[in-house]
């Protein structure tokens, strides 16, 4: 067994709400290259709830790795 780090394709996305705090949303695709387009798609989620997000410049999405055995 030969454990090696892998990129994922999932995300976290961190974006301010529209009350002002930070929300974080983990699982979004980190190949998405408008920033408009996060909050138009996870605010059809987040107003089951009542929440939103907006864009700006204080947003982020982070891509993080995860070990695998690679079979070696």
């Amino acid at each position: 067994m030969a454990l090696v780090f892998q990129n994922r394709n999932v995300a976290t996305l961190r974006a301010k709400s529209t009350e002002g705090n930070f929300i974080n949303v983990p699982g979004v695709t980190p190949d998405e290259t408008n920033p408009v387009n996060y909050p138009a798609q996870v605010n059809k989620i987040l107003a089951v709830g009542g929440k939103a997000i907006v864009a700006d410049l204080d947003m982020t999405v982070e891509m993080k790795k995860g070990v695998i055995d690679d079979g070696q």
